[in-house]
């Protein structure tokens, strides 16, 4: 739901950095709910300071409504990845898969269990836990974007009940039927992702969303040793403990899963050296590394986050500072669809809890 940009950020020793400026989409500026949801990513997200989350440098008041000035990463998507091994017929090493879900598993531990300036636990459960809003860089940084619809829970509202965001194909049950969720919710996304990205099969999508929301409910999952031969059974152990249907099945924090994946890679001996995602992206996306491509940082989602691969142009923003200076335009490519994204989930989950009640 945001438009996106790439530009210079020039510092005042003279030095100069890409970044990111992504701002609210003009037909949805005046809308209070998106312009809250807007600035409550950016009110979260300034505060993380972690290897594996993008980082957001600053807020900026525009005459043409704030914009957040973030890190810009140069590479791939796991899911644009995913997708080109696939057509490639060839599998993620499995030392580099569990890499990748270890450190997200890692981001997100530190959003809930770490501590901010005044030494409270922060809570922070991301919400929209996908392959698209996990970026993988050509020097090998593996980095959780988009807290757009993060939700920082104090206890007193630790129970209170989530309303439906995200993707559905990753959304915890919890989730879909409205109940009381907690950061275990994003635990089950990382399972779901684990069981992808170690398979190659999506293992809830459907053809609607309905159709997936009750998959998901059914605990529908494929046995991964079916599907892969020689799947590790220690790994099929995680991955099922990660997608549990009950929260309290689910391993207690994601630095718990985040441990068990590294233990297992040290165990059978899998290389998880990161430096190996750089030939990768080299080879199935040499244009990103062109020192002008405008690939944005992060992967485009319905709360707007930027996406490698897909185009931005950057142009002057009303107050904004001088000291970013735009390269040239390019067209962005914004799907018409994604403004009715969140509405369109809404709807179908209704008319699916309407048809089971």
């Amino acid at each position: 739901m945001a438009e996106l940009f790439l530009a210079w950020h020039r510092n005042a020793n003279g030095t100069r950095r890409q970044v990111v400026l992504k701002r609210i989409l003009p037909q949805l500026a005046s809308d209070e709910g998106f312009l809250a949801m807007f600035l409550n990513e950016a009110r979260i997200a300034i505060t993380l300071r972690h290897p594996n989350i993008v980082r957001c440098y600053e807020l900026v008041s525009t005459n043409d409504g704030p914009i957040i000035v973030m890190e810009y990463v140069r590479g791939a998507t796991i899911r644009e990845l995913m997708v080109a091994l696939g057509k490639a017929q060839e599998p993620l090493p499995l030392g580099i898969a569990v890499t990748v879900i270890a450190s997200v598993c890692d981001a997100l531990d530190y959003a809930y269990s770490g501590h901010d300036a005044n030494h409270t636990p922060r809570r922070i459960i991301h919400r929209d836990v996908t392959p698209t809003n996990v970026l993988l860089s050509d020097s090998g940084d593996i980095k959780l974007a988009d807290f757009g619809i993060a939700k920082a829970m104090q206890s007193d509202i630790a129970t209170r009940t989530a309303t439906l965001k995200g993707k559905c194909s990753y959304m915890a049950p919890e989730l879909i039927l409205g109940e009381p969720m907690d950061h275990r919710a994003d635990i089950f996304s990382v399972g779901v992702m684990l069981y992808e990205i170690t398979t190659g099969r999506r293992v809830f999508r459907r053809d609607n969303e309905v159709a997936t929301m009750q998959a998901i409910l059914r605990n529908d999952v494929p046995d991964p040793a079916r599907l892969v031969p020689g799947y590790s059974p220690a790994l099929k152990h995680i991955v099922l403990r990660a997608m549990a249907h009950r929260s309290d099945d689910r391993f207690r924090s994601a630095g718990e899963l985040g441990d068990a994946l590294k233990q297992l890679a040290t165990a059978e001996g899998w290389s998880t050296d990161v430096s190996a995602l750089t030939p990768l992206i080299r080879r199935f996306f040499p244009e990103r590394l062109q020192p002008n491509y405008p690939a944005s940082a992060m992967s485009q989602s319905h709360t707007g986050s930027t996406g490698s691969g897909r185009s931005a142009r950057s142009r002057p923003h009303g107050s904004i500072s001088s000291d970013l200076v735009t390269p040239p335009p390019r067209p962005l490519r914004v799907s018409p669809w994604e403004v009715l994204a969140v509405l369109s989930l809404v709807v179908s989950a209704m008319f699916w809890l309407y048809m089971l009640s």
